[in-house]
């Protein structure tokens, strides 16, 4: 049995079968189950050491049975796990701070975050502190620890979370604590990510004063990509806007002001990615309605033998092609048999199809029965704007 992950391709290896009298073998495999919503096929049923995509997490069971030219082996079988790689989560520790002294302060690690959704435990700890000082942390293992600066100065504190199966990379926080007035502590809000075009708005909602002053607003950019001319809408706004004018990164900083000192500055990455299509394969049938994004471009490649009953088309899959961000258009789409013995179809996308911003098009991939002849059926399409290709082959047998 073998362990894979979702997205590669997996290898079969029927090479260890034997024949006791030395005859040489022949190959026979099949697929006796697949996770739900799979669109899986081997790459051959009767070679060796044939190949599939695992394309949904989950168990995917095959079954080999080989002949030496007289008898049929008994059936042996394979599983292969497909799961999701497991990414490292990221610790944030949350932005400087700045206290007074002899007052409990709090450490907020609540913006960590794993990309696998995975639950998150904690792990503070002090780096370094003033001479003098005999502050602890409490709580060290919440996501939200608490201290008491005893000193004026600078205390370091460190963040590691842990997703069950990785830690995360360290992050640190400054927490800088006086007796008289406290500096205000700027927050340019979180990452964002975007799409061109989009009016991206600044949030400094987070910034704070220990004193309770008001306080006043600060941006300005630090760097944006070649080419753009994007300008904020007003920088001492709290929440001001840009356009943004080009793909790329937008790197903003905020520094706020209580009347009396100004902050430490703090940044914010403004991602805008460029428009772009994305495509989902849907259930094979009315009781399995699931859909699972699988990349664009999309290559696929498959045999499929089969006996129909009850209908003169077999439908070979079913997809949904969505536009984000400006519109698409579909071009050189053909749906042709190289061998000439039947007239596939798409259903539902024709020629010069423009699938607008924000919207989708399903479109069914359908082929008439081959009367027992073997069609080598080829299903293709062209993005206009990006030259990105939908392509769809299949050897198909039926009936």
């Amino acid at each position: 049995d073998q362990n894979v992950t979702t997205g590669t391709l997996a290898s079969l290896n029927g090479s260890s079968s034997s024949d006791a009298d030395g005859d040489s073998l022949t190959y026979l495999w099949s697929t006796t189950s697949k996770p739900n919503g799979s669109a899986s096929s081997l790459s051959s049923t009767t070679a060796a050491n044939p190949q599939f995509s695992a394309d949904v997490d989950g168990q995917y069971t095959f079954q080999l049975v080989v002949n030496d030219g007289e008898l049929n082996s008994s059936p042996d079988s394979v599983t292969v796990t497909s799961s999701t790689a497991n990414s490292a989560p990221t610790a944030n520790a949350g932005p400087d701070q700045n206290v007074t002294t002899s007052f409990l302060a709090t450490l907020d690690g609540s913006a960590s975050s794993d990309a696998d959704g995975d639950p998150l435990s904690y792990s503070w700890t002090i780096t370094s502190k003033p001479s003098g000082s005999a502050s602890t942390i409490s709580f060290s293992t919440d996501v939200d620890a608490f201290f008491t600066p005893d000193r004026d100065g600078q205390y370091v504190f460190q963040l590691i979370v842990n997703d069950g199966h990785a830690n995360s990379a360290p992050d640190s926080i400054t927490v800088t604590s006086s007796g008289d007035n406290s500096p205000p502590t700027a927050n340019a809000g979180a990452d964002q990510t975007v799409l061109v075009g989009d009016v991206a708005q600044l949030d400094s909602s987070n910034s704070s004063d220990a004193d309770g002053d008001p306080l006043s607003y600060s941006w300005s950019f630090v760097s944006k990509p070649n080419g753009s001319v994007s300008a904020l809408s007003d920088a001492t706004q709290a929440s001001p806007t840009f356009l943004t004018d080009q793909a790329g990164s937008y790197v903003l900083s905020l520094v706020v002001s209580d009347g009396t000192e100004n902050s430490n500055p703090d940044s914010v990455t403004i991602t805008a990615s460029a428009p772009k299509v994305r495509l989902y394969t849907k259930g094979n049938s009315i009781f399995d309605p699931t859909e699972n994004e699988v990349g664009f471009p999309y290559s696929s490649q498959g045999t499929n033998n089969s006996s129909i009953i009850g209908s003169d088309v077999i439908t070979l899959g079913e997809f949904r092609l969505e536009a984000l961000g400006t519109d698409f258009n579909v071009t050189s789409l053909q749906a042709i048999d190289r061998n000439g013995i039947v007239a596939p179809r798409f259903v539902g996308l024709v020629n010069g199809d423009t699938v607008s911003a924000g919207s989708s098009i399903s479109f069914k991939l359908e082929t008439p029965k081959t009367n027992n002849q073997q069609a080598d059926l080829l299903f293709s399409f062209t993005i206009q704007e990006t030259g990105e290709t939908f392509s769809f082959q299949r050897l198909v047998k039926t009936n």
